[in-house]
């Protein structure tokens, strides 16, 4: 009857863990390098012309550009033979943030596209990671709500 308690109680702690840390999964989650580029490729293969733009075919190279904390706000995946299209840097904002068939991205003050992703994401992402924060803190599962949550599945 020992070794049936103990075989039990290592089950019963098996099933704890896997109710406990099972949720974690779901939490926001930073975007690395190759999933924004596998997002490009995911989204010009549904429609290689969005918008009716006649864009680059292939991601190419991936810039990040972080806050000043270290994190990615997002990237700028470059196409080739010319555009490029804006990720964001977290699986709870939309993917695909902006685009444009010709050109490149220029990081420039001066650069209106620039400065309002600056401005723009590092508040989307400062929203969802709180929300998330605050779930983590009170031992709770986070349930992305709304555009969240739709952001989440693409």
């Amino acid at each position: 009857m020992g070794h049936a308690m103990a075989t039990l109680a290592k089950h019963l702690i098996v099933y704890f863990l896997v109710l406990l840390l099972g949720p974690l999964s779901v939490w926001a989650r930073p975007t690395t390098e190759a999933e924004a580029q596998r997002s490009v490729a995911g989204w010009l293969a549904l429609d290689p012309r969005p918008l009716q733009a006649r864009m680059g075919a292939k991601p190419a190279q991936v810039k990040a550009f972080k806050d000043s904390a270290g994190n990615i706000d997002y990237f700028v995946v470059s196409l080739e033979p010319n555009g490029f299209a804006i990720v964001a840097g977290d699986d709870l904002v939309e993917p695909i943030i902006a685009f444009a068939p010709q050109g490149t991205f220029d990081p420039n003050p001066q650069n209106p596209l620039y400065v309002l992703l600056d401005r723009d994401l590092p508040g989307r992402l400062a929203e969802v990671r709180a929300k998330e924060d605050q779930a983590r803190a009170q031992k709770r599962k986070f349930t992305p709500q709304g555009l969240h949550r739709r952001a989440q599945s693409k």
